[in-house]
């Protein structure tokens, strides 16, 4: 496995593990967005290769965009807007996540790292703890 994928699924995994259910939520969601928003164009135009078609009609359906939106419903439901230390929490989070999204399409494009690493090299961001978790 190489570093950022490493890196971003032992982020993803502290964060539903140890975080909360918001926590575990907003790590995910930028996964969620960008293959929703990569796929969807791309339903226009169906590649013939089987494995990137099913690719793009999995994550780029109605359904999957349903699914995105019920998962952003819920991350609304359960962030307390009045709770500034976890809105900060929950950013972060998000920030974290969607750093390590775009190392991986990078990675996947064989594209130099987003900070300027070599692909596949990159320095791993730090999974640091929450300071403070609610489960």
């Amino acid at each position: 496995m190489l570093p950022a994928t490493y890196a971003y699924t032992r982020h993803l995994l502290y964060c539903a593990a140890q975080g909360s259910c918001a926590e575990g939520l907003t790590a995910v969601l930028p996964c969620q967005w960008s293959y929703g928003a990569l796929a969807g164009p791309l339903m226009a135009s169906l590649p013939a290769d089987p494995v990137y078609a099913d690719w793009i009609r999995m994550f780029g359906n109605a359904d999957y965009g349903t699914l995105v939106d019920e998962t952003t419903g819920l991350l609304d439901r359960l962030a307390d807007p009045h709770d500034d230390r976890g809105l900060q929490r929950l950013a972060r989070v998000f920030d974290t996540s969607t750093r390590y999204e775009v190392q991986f399409w990078d990675m996947a494009y064989g594209l130099p790292a987003s900070h300027g690493g070599e692909p596949g090299k990159e320095h791993a961001l730090s999974c640091a703890p929450p300071e403070s978790s609610t489960t």
